[in-house]
């Protein structure tokens, strides 16, 4: 069910569409975000600081390994641009399970969080 009000005129097509509302954010609003994540870090701090630490590492390792390559610039940061949103789903599983009060999970289990909606991928691909 859509949340417009009006349809939607910038193409013919669009008035049919089943868009979704878009929400007003206030300007606190992202604070509010950051403090929460903050609150994530203390509270699974080690497969926080863990994740953090090899993601650092990885890309660190990657960026020296082609210092003197300067040809692989441009794959390296479009090679980023498509692993870190799948990256970023380690530190989301953490999150959603702190924000479901349910157990943390063991150390190699987050790696794997992309497979309870692989079709979210997508949207980076």
């Amino acid at each position: 069910m859509s949340t417009h009000t009006q349809p939607a005129v910038f193409h013919p097509q669009a008035a049919r569409m089943n868009l979704p509302g878009i929400r007003r954010v206030s300007f606190d609003q992202p604070f509010h975000w950051l403090r929460e994540g903050a609150n994530d870090l203390v509270k699974a701090w080690p497969l926080s600081l863990f994740y953090g630490v090899v993601f650092a590492l990885l890309g660190y390792g990657l960026v020296q390994a082609a210092a003197d390559r300067p040809h692989l610039a441009m794959a390296l940061t479009s090679g980023f641009l498509f692993v870190a949103p799948v990256l970023a789903t380690v530190f989301y599983c953490l999150s959603h399970r702190l924000e479901h009060h349910h157990k943390l999970p063991r150390l190699f289990v987050p790696l794997l969080s992309w497979r309870a909606n692989p079709g979210s991928l997508d949207c980076f691909w």
